[in-house]
């Protein structure tokens, strides 16, 4: 599944030829590979205090809040260094499949 994934691009490992598979899973990096998998780039504001234009998830967390797959973790905020617990990635992926 690991190289899969990495063969789809939807992981682009550590940066150090690995992957680090036993690692906690972040929201940023949950949505990022959910885009990966099925997004498309779009245009728009993000209203996420904690998601800067050159984080590696920005168009991740665009995409996602355009496309009604999270608000957030509040009004300002996103979170995207928080664990991601499984109920929160499965609620993701049932909207991603959804919208």
């Amino acid at each position: 599944a690991i190289l899969w994934a990495y063969e789809q691009g939807i992981t682009r490992g550590n940066g150090e030829g690995g992957c680090d598979p036993d690692e906690t899973v972040t929201r940023g990096d949950s949505v990022t590979f959910i885009y990966r998998a099925l997004g498309g780039k779009l245009e728009g504001e993000i209203p996420f205090e904690d998601v800067d234009s050159g984080d590696y998830f920005f168009d991740a967390v665009l995409w996602a809040f355009i496309e009604g797959v999270t608000n957030g973790t509040d009004e300002d905020s996103f979170s995207p260094g928080y664990p991601c617990q499984k109920a929160h990635i499965l609620t993701f992926l049932y909207r991603a499949y959804h919208m």
